[in-house]
């Protein structure tokens, strides 16, 4: 048997799908799924960026992606719900044209517009047999079309929709519309699986109501460290690679629970111990892992960063901020939790007038505009409360990487990414 190569088994920029991939199972999240599915229900599957949400996918609908069923949809930001079932006929082996229509749409945005679902008409693929004078036609008005959703459910279609938080309100109300009448089909197929971030089944549900009790949230956490620990010792394993226990916890530290980068330091770091023919890690090759992903792959995030915490002050409140959002469970913090957060950081009471201002420069071009306002009404609609976010959001699992960075020494000196 062939030895395998390193980018044979870890793959920080594509999916691990392949036998040789390796893979750590995501049990929770993983059961949550599975439970979701088998009663029929939507899952929302949520999580930080890179954290591997689109992986469980692929993984769990491995057989339904090796024969074409599983659907993709990459994202609906700039789109039309009717792009999807485009996307969805021509999987199906469909001929679609587009007619755009006229008529007048729902409103939105206090304007009326013409309808956001143009008719498409579909014909099936293939030559006219004698016995039949044409093929079968489609004409979808609709995302909830029966003619649609059967076709969709006599294929045993799987239709995963990415980053649904981008989506337009019309998007999402077609989206609310086609899981409503999917259930109501109540065939079992096609399964519905929809990723993106913990307020789009809220959101969802805003536009519809009716399909509330069809969701369910599916929560992808960071990796755990038993987790990382396994993607390291088995990935080596796979390639006879040697690693010394200390140099596989160093390794999982880094990693602070991001999936991606653990596989691309991995990746790193067995390229150079096979260059070398030693057979056995060494410190430094995760020095030169570590450095090249700051410094190369992500050399932008590590540039905002540094320009972000770079500051006189003793107590150094917006690092301890960007620290305190990046370790925090929620995307969006409160500031009683980052003030709780930096008073344990910190080892004293530190008032949330005292980081007000540092927080207020995070949001402004000067220092990256790394974090973002994003106001929540309360239950009663009587006020507004202000949570913080990233406002990109791989800053999150980033600043974790930073932080352990930091505490190898590793973390950039000014002017080297200039």
């Amino acid at each position: 048997m062939a030895k395998l190569l390193p980018t044979e088994v870890f793959t920080p920029s594509s999916l691990p799908v392949k036998e040789t991939n390796v893979y750590a199972a995501r049990t929770e999240a993983e059961e949550s799924l599975d439970r979701a599915l088998t009663r029929s229900e939507v899952p929302v599957v949520f999580g930080e960026y890179g954290v591997g949400k689109t992986t469980l996918i692929k993984k769990h609908f491995a057989e339904a992606d090796r024969d074409g069923r599983l659907i993709h949809f990459l994202t609906p930001q700039d789109r039309k719900f009717d792009d999807v079932a485009r996307l969805v006929l021509e999987a199906l082996d469909y001929e679609v044209v587009v007619e755009t229509t006229k008529g007048r749409g729902a409103t939105i945005g206090g304007e009326a517009e013409a309808s956001y679902f143009s008719v498409l008409k579909a014909k099936l693929k293939g030559e006219i047999t004698e016995s039949s004078s044409s093929r079968t036609e489609l004409l979808v008005r609709t995302p909830t079309d029966h003619g649609l959703l059967n076709a969709m459910a006599d294929a045993e279609i799987v239709l995963a929709l990415d980053e649904v938080h981008t989506a337009s309100e019309g998007f999402r109300r077609q989206l609310a519309s086609m899981i409503k009448a999917n259930n109501g089909l109540n065939r079992g197929w096609p399964k519905i699986v929809v990723i993106g971030t913990t307020a789009d089944a809220a959101e969802l549900v805003k536009e519809d109501q009716g399909i509330d009790r069809i969701l369910r949230e599916v929560r992808v956490n960071p990796m755990t460290d038993d987790e990382a620990r396994f993607v390291v010792t088995n990935g080596m394993g796979k390639l006879d690679i040697h690693i010394a226990t200390e140099l596989v916890e160093r390794m999982v530290r880094t990693a602070a629970g991001a999936p991606a980068l653990l596989q691309e330091v991995c990746l790193d770091v067995a390229e150079r111990t096979v260059k070398r023919e030693t057979g056995e890690v060494s410190d430094e090759d995760i020095d030169y892992a570590v450095t090249t992903f700051i410094k190369t792959s992500e050399r932008r995030l590590t540039q905002r960063y540094m320009e972000a915490i770079e500051t006189v002050g003793p107590k150094r409140y917006r690092k301890q901020i960007l620290r305190a959002m990046a370790e925090s469970p929620s995307d969006f913090v409160t500031m009683e939790e980052l003030t709780t957060s930096i008073s344990k950081y910190l080892n004293e009471t530190v008032p949330s007038t005292t980081l007000s201002g540092p927080l207020a420069t995070l949001r402004t071009p000067e220092y990256g505009e790394i974090l973002r306002d994003v106001p929540r009404p309360s239950q009663d609609g009587t006020r507004v409360y202000n949570l913080t976010a990233f406002k990109d959001p791989r800053m999150k699992a980033f600043i974790r990487v930073m932080v352990a960075v930091e505490e190898q020494g590793l973390l950039p000196k000014k002017g080297e990414l200039s």
